[in-house]
């Protein structure tokens, strides 16, 4: 009957949804825990990096330090499009959005890959208007789609070759090209370019799991955009994607490494410093590796440091100190108090409320989190030190404290 059917229907969804929340949370469960691992490999090889440039040392093992960062850093990647995907197949995406100029995003990807393309003596070329390009968007989100195709690009353009990528105002959208001189796309490839896992066939190249265009796609669908590949085998290939403009009476553009000029400012005593000392850090993670590895790369930067295993050592060492932290570095998933909980705690006591939090997690929805919370900001598990030094810049323009300034 048609009662029947529509129970056996609503079963089968039910069973669905149910079984895509259990992939959602066991992808996250995996996730935290590899990132620790990984923050812990990233932090070392940091560290002995700089052991290894100093001047007074022999820069022997530097090559397999260099090698054991890059294989982290991808192995980090790879986890991060996962969940991504993971998010897209179930109708949302976490996304900071702001208004921001599509200029300076386009100008930040191209620094972030020159190094790759300088390596086939390949040209970077940007055609960008005078005025900035105003845009509603994620500004992370919007750089990782750019990595993605221009990255793709550099892949698949012989040496010497040519990328160019352009950004201009057409009608009420505003549109982002990026332009190469490679091998091009066949129309067979067209029909499978965008899907999941799926590779284009070569041998000269090595292509990961296949998801970036995927996710590039659906990051820029998610912001009501579209993406697209005008391409022939030969002369090379375009893929273009759409973004909107703010909508009217949107707040002003969000300089790069700016503080937020809409953002309210905290009151705070600031930690008293003497020369060389930037101030006192409060690290609280579970992972005594995490732990460990943050301390010795903050010391190194000038910073006394404490640290706690969990949200309660975590009150107990504030409420003991006489003068407040300069920041609080703070992970989400603990044993005994989690971070959430000692977030409430510490929203709770007046001395505390204004110490600046910074979270410091594996989960996909920690910038939601810091950003429901009023938090000063938020690093991805694994912790690379220069997002951790920006962080820290980014409180010390926020706060207006000398004791929290970095030379970045």
């Amino acid at each position: 009957s048609a009662l029947t059917d529509i129970s056996v229907r609503k079963k089968a969804e039910d069973e669905l949804r149910l079984a895509l929340r259990m992939r959602e949370d066991f992808l996250a469960i995996v996730s935290h825990e590899l990132r620790n691992p990984l923050s812990t490999i990233m932090v070392g090889a940091e560290l002995l990096l700089k052991v290894a440039l100093a001047p007074e040392r022999p820069q022997q093992g530097r090559p397999q330090l260099e090698s054991i960062l890059r294989s982290a850093k991808r192995m980090t990647r790879l986890v991060a499009d996962l969940l991504d995907l993971s998010s897209m197949e179930a109708g949302h995406l976490s996304m900071q959005r702001g208004t921001h100029d599509l200029g300076d995003i386009v100008a930040t990807a191209l620094a972030i890959v020159e190094p790759a393309a300088a390596e086939k003596s390949i040209r970077l070329e940007r055609r960008l208007p005078s005025k900035p390009l105003a845009t509603d968007c994620d500004r992370e989100r919007i750089v990782q789609v750019l990595l993605n195709l221009v990255g793709n690009a550099i892949k698949f353009t012989s040496e010497g070759g040519t990328i160019e990528v352009e950004a201009r105002a057409v009608a009420d959208k505003l549109l982002c090209a990026v332009r190469d001189t490679g091998i091009g796309i066949t129309s067979e490839q067209k029909r499978h370019l965008f899907k999941p896992y799926w590779q284009a066939e070569s041998r000269n190249h090595h292509h990961g799991a296949g998801l970036g265009l995927s996710i590039a796609k659906g990051i820029v669908e998610f912001h009501g955009g579209k993406l697209w590949l005008d391409s022939v085998p030969g002369p090379g290939s375009t893929f273009t994607f759409t973004l909107s403009p703010p909508a009217a009476g949107h707040r002003p553009l969000a300089r790069a490494g700016a503080p937020d000029a809409a953002a309210p400012r905290r009151q705070l005593t600031p930690n008293p410093a003497s020369a060389g000392d930037r101030g006192t850090v409060l690290i609280v993670d579970d992972d005594a590796d995490t732990r460990s590895g943050l301390s010795e790369l903050l010391v190194g930067e000038g910073y006394r440091v404490l640290t706690a295993g969990n949200g309660q050592e975590a009150l107990a060492s504030l409420r003991r100190m006489e003068t407040r932290p300069a920041v609080i570095l703070l992970d989400l998933m603990m044993p005994v108090m989690n971070g959430w909980e000692f977030l409430a705690e510490r929203a709770r006591d007046a001395r505390l409320s204004g110490t600046p939090v910074i979270l410091i997690s594996g989960q996909a929805d920690a910038h939601k989190t810091a950003s429901e919370f009023g938090l000063a900001g938020c690093i991805e598990k694994p912790v690379a030190l220069a997002n951790l030094l920006r962080a820290m810049q980014s409180v010390s323009h926020t706060l207006g404290h000398a004791d929290v300034e970095l030379a970045i």
